[in-house]
């Protein structure tokens, strides 16, 4: 969907067929769509709303708080106050699946990594 690494490590943004809309759970992985050069018309960003900012009792989001939203409208979203998920563990279960099979949030995990 969003990136991959080859055998050299570097990351490649994955194909995105005709129709189909990729969908990028990460401000990484937005950037790392417009950093290919190709534009991000045709990914989504899973985003939530400033009203639904407040998570439950165990810190997570309600699943049905998370909207798909045009990467090409990420960053008017973001200055209205939507947000984005900066970690795997905010997002709902098969999202987070998803985040961890693709290394969708590299920066906050090699901050974790540090910490230890």
């Amino acid at each position: 969907m969003a990136s991959k690494t080859t055998e050299e490590g570097t990351d490649v943004l994955l194909f995105v067929r005709a129709g189909e809309r990729a969908v990028l759970l990460s401000h990484d992985e937005f950037r790392r769509a417009r950093a290919a050069g190709r534009g991000v018309e045709d990914y989504d960003i899973l985003m939530r709303r400033p009203e639904d900012d407040a998570p439950d009792a165990d810190g997570l989001y309600a699943d049905e708080h998370w909207i798909q939203v045009p990467a090409s409208k990420y960053l008017k979203h973001r200055a209205i106050g939507w947000r984005e998920a900066e970690s795997a563990d905010e997002l709902p279960a098969p999202w987070r699946e998803l985040a961890e099979g693709r290394d969708a949030f590299p920066a906050a995990e090699a901050s974790e990594e540090g910490a230890e």
